[in-house]
């Protein structure tokens, strides 16, 4: 469910709206980042969130089943925010992003959280890059341990089948 304020949703219903996407996200060495597809800053919560219209999203596509969500971003790299060399470093793989909207003419009344999650592994050609936002039923998916029986579990012969002790 998402949450909304009375406020920023009664904008929502209203005739013109002046709304834009935020991009918050917190590399692995805990610097934290803030971008927008407004064409003027915005500093929102002590965050200030720079003006790039360069990203390109796919459309998010969020689904009831707990399957993974999926959504691709990619962009250029920019001197001031984003370079070539944190890319190639490794510092934006699996960091956290918070997807939301705010109504710049008037940042009280809040944020509406389209989506979370990490990262996946960024992605370099020619100084675009690409990352898959991996949503946080990823983690879900994943296999985080081994289950054990008292029976074997493996198939004989298999490479983790191991003599018994």
């Amino acid at each position: 469910m998402r949450v909304i304020t009375p406020q920023l949703e009664a904008h929502f219903e209203g005739v013109l709206t002046t709304l834009a996407t935020c991009w918050h996200i917190t590399r692995t060495d805990g610097v934290e980042l803030g971008f927008t597809y407004h064409d003027q800053p915005i500093t929102f919560d002590s965050v200030n969130y720079d003006s790039i219209a360069g990203f390109t999203p796919t459309t998010v596509e969020n689904k009831s089943n707990m399957s993974v969500d999926n959504l691709d971003v990619e962009d250029q790299t920019f001197a001031s925010a984003i370079t070539e060399e944190e890319l190639l470093a490794g510092l934006y793989d699996y960091a956290e992003i918070e997807i939301f909207i705010v109504n710049y003419a008037d940042l009280t009344q809040g944020k509406l959280v389209v989506k979370c999650g990490r990262l996946g592994k960024v992605t370099l050609n020619s100084q675009i890059f690409q990352a898959e936002v991996r949503d946080l039923t990823q983690h879900l998916s994943q296999t985080i341990g081994e289950v054990f029986s008292p029976s074997c579990r493996v198939i004989l012969g298999d490479s983790q089948c191991k003599e018994c002790v």
